[in-house]
């Protein structure tokens, strides 16, 4: 996994990526399922791990958390 500081993370730190994720998953959810599978499909290849910091995955995992709580209360409200 990539290694560096928190510190390197934040100054790297591509925001427009997190606004677009944001935008997605409030206006378009069927988005995030995309990047969802496209984020396993990169995760389950040979050195897919190395490819994707572990900052993002620790950012994705909490918009896949929000994304399934989503579901989950829109089921409860059908």
């Amino acid at each position: 996994n990539n290694n560096g500081s928190d510190n390197d993370f934040y100054s790297n730190l591509d925001i427009p990526l997190l606004e677009e994720l944001l935008k997605a998953f409030s206006r378009n959810p069927d988005k995030i399922e995309r990047i969802a599978s496209l984020v396993n499909d990169v995760l389950k290849t040979e050195g897919g791990k190395e490819l994707i910091p572990d900052h993002f995955l620790t950012i994705w995992k909490a918009f896949m958390e929000a994304s399934e709580e989503e579901v989950s209360n829109e089921q409860k409200n059908n």
